[in-house]
């Protein structure tokens, strides 16, 4: 089931951004992504694969990397709502 959730993550953190279109934000936001996942529990990786998705950890990284969030909306209040922040 992590593919639906990284792909609703993606959706989300792209919303919250206003990234429209595929290109080098969206590759950005990939990437933070990948390098957010968690395995605080020390899991193998035949259990866990690269570790858990962490949505609010992305998004911080994302301000750090310069990106700004669009003025909110109803769509990214609610994705701000659903991740926590």
């Amino acid at each position: 089931m992590s593919t639906p959730k990284l792909a609703g993550t993606m959706a989300m953190l792209a919303m919250a951004f206003g990234v429209t279109t595929v290109g080098d934000k969206l590759d950005t936001i990939a990437k933070v992504m990948m390098e957010t996942l968690s395995n605080r529990h020390k899991q193998a990786d035949f259990e866990i694969g690269d570790g858990f998705n962490v949505a609010y950890a992305a998004y911080q990284r994302l301000l750090q990397l310069g990106f700004e969030p669009v003025k909110p909306k109803l769509a990214v209040r609610l994705a701000r709502k659903l991740m926590g922040i």
